[in-house]
């Protein structure tokens, strides 16, 4: 089965990426605790590769661009690495939470890297909507209460100095992904590829790093699908948005993502980030 994209469709097909990405968060932490963090999301990406191997497939490679299989990929694999060890390697299900929310940077950081880097036109909106999304996500982070406190977002930061950086990293990397694919793309999609490297390179390193055994609990098998369609099928969506949609539509629309996410991932971790967190979203 190939995705063929209709001439409205590839916007469609990256507003669906943000949805199946609202689920990334709780699914991945899940099956990191179940298969460990490195071993889970290896497996998660294995076969999220597969999946887009069947459904997006591999692109002609005499057509494709070196700058963009070079650039493209290695911050595709990046990204990927580095989101997936953020949120193996929390040391709860509420910080891979606060992790998912540190990583919702990348719609604004997008939009700043398309006006920079691609001559991207500013509309009205988008000040104010980089603003708000940005000061939406710092809030959340910044006091156990309503007001906004520098030093707890420095206390959170210390808890685990690792996995905010490697999420904050992601965003950052991410946005220029984004920015970059349809500059570099020539509308010739690789997100399968750059999937089987990620998938490579985190078994490498489950095999060379020390780390906890990997177990195959039956019970979380339906998760390990789950994760890896989300992911996968997000990833194969995303990149068909980008390079044939309308990314002032698909990227706004990803603004909401950060809210969404947590609620579903306190609903499937079966946790909470508790009142204040949902105060400081819903006041400005």
């Amino acid at each position: 089965m190939n995705i063929k994209a209709s001439v409205n469709a590839p916007t469609a097909y990256g507003l669906l990426a943000v949805l199946l990405w609202i689920t990334v968060v709780g699914l991945v932490r899940y099956v990191t605790e179940q298969f460990t963090p490195l071993g889970g999301t290896a497996l998660v990406d294995t076969l999220g590769a597969l999946l887009l191997l069947v459904t997006v497939g591999l692109p002609d490679m005499r057509a494709v661009s070196r700058t963009y299989l070079l650039v493209g990929g290695s911050l595709f694999v990046i990204c990927e690495i580095g989101l997936a060890l953020a949120l193996g390697f929390s040391h709860s299900r509420t910080e891979a939470m606060e992790v998912g929310v540190i990583n919702y940077f990348w719609p604004s950081l997008t939009i700043l890297f398309s006006i920079f880097m691609n001559g991207k036109k500013v509309k009205i909106f988008i000040v104010p909507g980089i603003l708000l999304a940005t000061f939406g996500v710092i809030r959340v982070l910044g006091g156990e209460g309503v007001s906004f406190s520098f030093s707890a977002l420095t206390e959170h930061f210390l808890k685990n100095p690792l996995c905010y950086s490697l999420a904050f990293l992601d965003a950052v990397v991410w946005a220029l992904y984004s920015a970059l694919t349809p500059r570099f793309a020539k509308d010739q999609n690789a997100v399968a590829l750059f999937f089987v490297l990620a998938a490579i390179l985190l078994w490498i390193l489950y095999f060379l790093l020390p780390g906890p055994l990997m177990l195959f609990p039956m019970h979380a098998l339906p998760d390990l699908v789950l994760a890896s369609v989300a992911l996968g099928l997000g990833y194969g969506f995303w990149n068909i948005g980008l390079l044939r949609g309308n990314t002032s539509i698909i990227i706004p629309f990803s603004y909401f993502t950060p809210v969404l996410s947590s609620i579903f991932a306190a609903c499937w971790l079966k946790t909470s980030l508790g009142w204040s967190f949902w105060v400081r979203w819903s006041r400005p």
